[in-house]
């Protein structure tokens, strides 16, 4: 008999995000774990990732290449956790609340694109 994994290990800890993440993309998560977990808490979490990603433009003055990383990484990263919690909406199990999530997605996406639109991305084209 094959001996389990041990759940400390860090090959153990790799395939459970790859596969955390893999389930959201499908739609396989839980609508819970999709809004909650990888929607809002890893969308701060991935917030500070591209702060800290930008810090070395910053320090050697080069700001509008740091403002660039910063947008990437949040960007890549919203597009992902949207799609994919977007989808999770659609399990059969969610029932109201999945309606619910889809109208705070949408609107808060709305949001996002008309704040980026009227603040940084004008910043951006001004400091080039």
């Amino acid at each position: 008999m094959m001996p389990l994994p041990d759940p400390d290990s860090p090959t153990y800890q790799r395939a459970s995000l790859k596969d955390g993440l893999q389930k959201l993309w499908n739609g396989e998560q839980p609508l819970s774990r999709a809004f909650w977990g990888y929607y809002f808490i890893g969308s701060i979490l991935i917030f500070f990732v591209a702060v800290v990603a930008a810090i070395p433009f910053w320090v050697i003055d080069a700001k509008p290449l740091g403002m660039v990383a910063v947008w990437f990484i949040l960007g890549c990263y919203a597009v992902f956790a949207t799609i994919g919690t977007w989808r999770c909406t659609n399990r059969p199990d969610v029932g109201m609340y999945g309606v619910i999530a889809k109208v705070f997605i949408f609107l808060w996406t709305i949001a996002l694109i008309s704040r980026f639109m009227n603040g940084p991305a004008q910043r951006l084209l001004g400091s080039f």
